[in-house]
């Protein structure tokens, strides 16, 4: 079985990236977890642009006067990962400029930037939970496909049947961590938001290309479920 070893930070930690058969252990998960939100800053804050700002707050409904009213810190997440994954200021998207910078990086953040380029927004139904393994398994329902999602909270507090909408990055050949935000849904809800989505697909047949994320977005303030999040220190104490 091959082993990647990659120094970031003076830590050495074992680097699963598309090496088949390793389960990847909670600090490996946790480590990579904390470099992408380092790497999420710097992208973020490698190109600030107004407008690109004011134009994703509109299109999530939080601009108000020229001004961004945010209701909690959920929202200030949600206009982050919208900014960075898919507002579009003449027609390129934040990841693209980055990627086309001579930003200096770390293996893993290189290949987490590649990930998170080659990442997947869609819907899903928890089909298995594997609370040893920090690992929920997903049916993934737009693309008909199973994938493994790894996570210390959700394993944790996720139900079979509930759904879920989130945007996928691959961390090993099998295994995926969520970007960050996650829309919530009663099981009861899977086939009116999927009957929802067909209609949008129908009636924009001709013009542009649907945003799931704001699509997402629409359906969680309609029929969403509040999404608890705990810290890892919560968890290992219950």
């Amino acid at each position: 079985m091959l082993e990647r070893k990659v120094t970031y930070l003076n830590n050495k930690i074992l680097y699963n990236w598309l090496i088949i058969g390793i389960v990847m252990k909670k600090e490996d998960y946790l480590k990579i977890r904390e470099i992408g939100k380092g790497l999420n800053d710097k992208i973020l804050n490698s190109n600030k642009n107004r407008d690109r700002v004011l134009k994703s707050a509109k299109d999530l409904g939080l601009l108000i006067k020229d001004n961004i009213i945010f209701n909690d810190d959920k929202e200030y997440d949600l206009l982050m990962e919208y900014i960075l994954y898919e507002s579009e200021l003449n027609n390129k998207k934040l990841l693209n400029i980055f990627l086309e910078s001579n930003y200096n990086l770390s293996l893993i953040e290189e290949n987490l930037l590649n990930a998170m380029l080659n990442s997947n927004l869609s819907l899903f139904e928890v089909i298995g939970i594997q609370k040893e393994t920090l690992s929920v398994e997903l049916h993934d329902l737009l693309n008909n496909k199973i994938m493994k999602l790894i996570d210390v909270g959700f394993s944790n507090t996720a139900n079979l049947g509930i759904i879920i909408a989130t945007r996928l990055i691959k961390i090993s050949e099998s295994e995926f961590m969520s970007s960050g935000i996650t829309f919530l849904f009663s099981s009861l809800m899977k086939d009116k938001i999927i009957r929802e989505l067909s209609n949008e697909v129908f009636k924009n047949r001709r013009g542009k290309k649907i945003n799931l994320f704001l699509f997402f977005l629409k359906m969680s303030r309609y029929y969403g479920e509040l999404v608890k999040t705990y810290s890892v220190s919560e968890i290992e104490g219950k």
